[in-house]
């Protein structure tokens, strides 16, 4: 990814038409509803009036828009605007070109980490700290730093490609997940796990997380330190998990849901809404354990 890139030289990876506004610089790209860096080196796509509150508060440096969009927003917003019939495809074609070829520097393996010898550990942009073990079958894609003492169990893939598409039918495209995987120290994945690499921020398992086999870890995913995650757990992109979770097999949690430090999710939960800190939900769609168990009790009643 180049340091600075400009609406101006970018506009030409477009497949439809785009029209120029007001030229900005930028470096990456962000979901306007989304965290974010703020410090207006990100660039985003609008294409409802109901973002446009989101847009001036986010310390965007530039906008791809609709044109009737552009009217509304060009006296508010001081960043770049770009004018596209099709924002999100532009935004997404944009972002794909910025992150196409990245200048990874030669992988880094400590000279104490154990590697089976048909592990695929890719030649740049890979570190591996120390006492680490790669087990058989383990695939260590570009851009993926693994800390010390880690367990990586067998036909584990890191930085697997993000399951994101835009677009649709004929003129969809896969999302160039250019973010990378950053694992912390003392994580232990077992076998068959996948970790996607970010679209707009790495995917982070902090400090001695615990992940069973075919447990399956999407793009842009935080996991903080301490959290167990048992078999057949999902975790839909841009989800978070805060420190000191623990869930129960088979766990979904869908895109962008944050569960609060310390809560705890029954086998089976599918999680839709945040979580409280120190929560305990059961269920699907997952609900508070009180208000699960009043149901129960309230289903036994009418059965007597």
């Amino acid at each position: 990814m180049n340091e600075k890139n400009r609406f101006s030289d970018v506009i030409t990876v477009c497949s439809e038409n785009v029209r120029l506004i007001r030229d900005c610089f930028f470096t990456k790209t962000a979901l306007i509803d989304k965290e974010h860096d703020q410090s207006r080196i990100c660039i985003t796509y609008l294409t409802g009036k109901s973002y446009i509150k989101s847009l001036l508060s986010g310390g965007f440096a530039g906008v791809i828009c609709t044109p009737d969009l552009s009217d509304t927003v060009k006296d508010s917003f001081d960043g770049g605007i770009l004018v596209s019939e099709q924002p999100r495809t532009a935004f997404f074609e944009i972002h794909n070109a910025i992150y196409a070829n990245p200048e990874l520097p030669d992988s880094v393996i400590d000279e104490t980490a154990v590697l089976a010898k048909d592990a695929k550990i890719a030649s740049k942009g890979v570190s591996i700290g120390a006492g680490s073990v790669i087990g058989s079958g383990a695939v260590i894609k570009e851009n993926v730093t693994i800390g010390a003492d880690c367990m990586i169990m067998e036909n584990c893939i890191i930085g697997a490609p993000a399951f994101y598409y835009y677009g649709e039918g004929d003129d969809s495209g896969l999302v160039q997940a250019g973010c990378g995987v950053v694992i912390g120290d003392r994580v232990c994945l077992h076998a068959a796990a996948v970790i996607q690499a970010g679209v707009f921020r790495p995917t982070f398992i902090d400090n001695n997380v615990k992940v069973s086999n075919g447990v399956h870890v999407s793009h842009d995913v935080r996991i903080g330190k301490n959290c167990l995650l048992p078999a057949g757990v999902t975790l839909a992109g841009l989800s978070t998990l805060e420190e000191n979770c623990t869930l129960g097999v088979g766990v979904t949690i869908t895109p962008s849901v944050t569960v609060g430090h310390d809560a705890k999710l029954s086998a089976g939960a599918v999680v839709t809404r945040r979580v409280p800190p120190g929560a305990t939900y059961f269920g699907s769609f997952a609900i508070q354990h009180a208000a699960y168990m009043e149901q129960i009790q309230n289903i036994c009643r009418k059965r007597q």
